[in-house]
């Protein structure tokens, strides 16, 4: 029962494409998930890294803020005519002091002007107890009190940042413009001249608008459920796109906590932190992480219900292929299938119009006919080869000339002409060898020794500025070649090349056995072929294949001069196949011309 089972896939092909529709969506739908996946992790870490090139940007930029007022307030503290006014002011506002405290609070109503980002700037003269600042003159009891003195001396004179925790509203009524929560205070210790209480310093501050901070890092929010901060060095917030988180909630204590730049998740929250190596201060955005992966989350959804729209497609056009497919397959089988075994009677009974109803016409109109290509076809062709060869053959015999050679001989010596003679003996003697016996296929040697009596009549014709040298291996010599295959060659090698050369003659015949190929080379000394004329040839000789067994019969289109070359080369395609082949070459020393015979040769 098992094995039945097991059988069953093989033998059916519903079975089978059901198989393979459903194997060839796993790796689809594991695609599918597997780019869901991806695509998620890549649009986060893509935000990601566009969130922190953008923090990075807005944090240097706030950098260059907090370093151009370091070195103002540098300068303010540093600054002699401020520090030598400040130094010969006493306790009481009168007089020369008076006058003095309005340069320098018309000073620092300048420096305000220029930059929108502070909304005031002070200082404190340690000796009267007064706050100079550009909105007027403010009496402080016991400075030393103030948690904000506290600070600045603490840091010596080295820059500090006071965040006012509160705000506090002066006698008139107007808001503190220290101890006010819209600003942050940058505060730095002056160089003390004062000769009253030299144990004691002035205090120059920078009161920075935290709107100033928060409007440049507000064009960083992705969404309006996103939130911006910018802390201090020490962890303090300086200002925010939102509310100002609680420093006891649990999210403000994961930001809080040093980090360096980077991005990590907290809870349900995707956060973005960008910290500045120079002066310490850290951007850090927080977004709901279901923002970011609410369209990704969609395409999950879409993705399951496709696969599951997918796998019930499969089972459906796996049954549509049964009907449709699999029953017609199954009659072409069993027909193919008694046609094999020699039933040719065979015919396919159906009604149907579509593709595998002229598939099934096809196949008995094939039945029909094969018993006619079987009986006809390969017999038809063998004889037109063999019909074709004859023929070529036919093309380059002479006609029978025995008697006329031997009259022609007779009158020749009757007349004293001995060199007629000889040539009409040599001749007689060339046709005798490769026209007797009955023989198509003769060995190399005797196409060899045959072609030596041609020769000779060419040599009386020269008056021996002819000179013929063959080198044939032992090997070569016994292998069989088609009669009268190299006369042409020879012919062609003494009419076109040597004929027209003044001066010695030199052809040359060589033979020999190459991995099993028969190679025979036919060269002479003439004066070679252009290299026009060569292509031409070269082109005429490429279009003679097997597959063109009649292009022979219109000799009107072969011209004349190359008639004895692709004579040659279709009578070795037609006895030796495609195996066969003819290369020619050619300069001004001379032509070479090479016959190629397969190993069956």
């Amino acid at each position: 029962m098992e094995r039945r089972w097991l059988r069953w896939p093989k033998k059916s092909t519903q079975v089978r494409l059901t198989i393979i529709f459903v194997l060839t969506l796993i790796p689809l739908v594991g695609t599918a998930l597997y780019a869901n996946l991806k695509s998620k992790d890549i649009l986060q870490n893509r935000l990601m890294e566009r969130t922190q090139h953008g923090l990075t940007a807005v944090m240097n930029y706030i950098d260059l803020s907090f370093q151009g007022a370091e070195e103002l307030s540098l300068q303010l503290a540093n600054d002699s005519d401020l520090n030598m006014m400040l130094s010969k002011a006493g306790s009481e506002l009168e007089g020369e002091t008076l006058f003095d405290f309005r340069l320098i609070t018309s000073k620092l109503s300048q420096i305000v002007t220029l930059n929108t980002m502070f909304a005031h700037a002070a200082i404190l003269h340690s000796y009267s107890h007064t706050l100079l600042t550009t909105l007027g003159y403010q009496r402080i009891d016991q400075p030393n009190q103030e948690e904000w003195v506290k600070q600045a001396a603490a840091s010596g004179f080295a820059d500090a940042i006071f965040i006012p925790s509160s705000n506090r509203l002066q006698s008139s009524g107007q808001p503190d413009p220290v101890l006010n929560t819209q600003n942050i205070v940058l505060m730095r210790l002056m160089n003390n001249y004062d000769q009253h209480q030299p144990a004691t310093h002035n205090v120059v501050l920078l009161v920075l608008r935290k709107s100033y901070f928060a409007n440049l890092i507000r064009d960083l929010l992705p969404t309006s459920k996103a939130t911006v901060y910018l802390y201090t060095a020490d962890k303090r917030l300086v200002a925010s796109t939102g509310a100002e988180m609680s420093g006891e909630s649990e999210l403000a204590k994961e930001i809080i906590e040093p980090r360096e730049s980077g991005s990590f998740r907290w809870g349900d929250q995707l956060i973005i932190q960008s910290v500045s190596d120079k002066s310490g201060l850290s951007l850090v955005l927080v977004q709901p992480a279901a923002e970011i992966f609410h369209e990704t989350q969609q395409l999950q959804r879409w993705t399951v219900v496709i696969i599951i729209i997918s796998l019930c497609i499969a089972f459906w056009s796996a049954w549509v292929v049964f009907i449709y497919i699999s029953k017609p397959l199954r009659h072409l089988v069993n027909a193919m299938q008694k046609m094999r075994k020699g039933q040719l009677v065979t015919r396919i009974t159906h009604h149907r119009e579509d593709e595998f109803g002229f598939v099934m016409d096809s196949f008995n109109q094939m039945a029909e006919e094969q018993q006619q290509l079987i009986q006809e076809g390969y017999e038809l062709q063998l004889r037109l080869a063999r019909t074709e060869l004859k023929r070529l053959q036919a093309q380059i015999n002479p006609h029978f000339l025995y008697n006329t050679l031997d009259s022609i001989y007779s009158a020749a010596m009757l007349s004293g002409e001995k060199d007629i003679g000889s040539m009409v003996v040599n001749l007689s003697k060339f046709f005798r060898i490769s026209l007797g016996k009955g023989r198509e296929i003769i060995t190399v040697g005797e196409s060899v020794s045959n072609l030596q009596y041609y020769l000779n009549l060419q040599k009386l014709r020269f008056r021996d500025q002819l000179a013929v040298e063959t080198f044939v291996s032992e090997e070569a010599a016994k292998r069989s070649i088609l009669r009268l295959l190299l006369q042409p060659l020879v012919e062609n090698a003494i009419l076109h090349g040597l004929e027209k050369r003044v001066g010695s003659k030199l052809l040359r015949i060589e033979a020999n056995v190459q991995e099993g190929k028969l190679i025979i080379r036919i060269n002479d000394n003439g004066q070679g072929i252009s290299d026009e004329r060569l292509t031409f040839i070269r082109d005429k000789l490429a279009q003679i294949t097997v597959g063109q067994m009649f292009l022979l019969a219109k000799e009107q289109d072969t011209p004349d001069e190359i008639f004895g070359l692709s004579n040659v080369k279709s009578r070795m395609l037609l006895y030796y196949g495609e195996g066969a082949d003819m290369d020619i070459k050619s300069n001004t020393s001379g032509t070479e011309v090479t016959l190629i015979f397969p190993r069956e040769a």
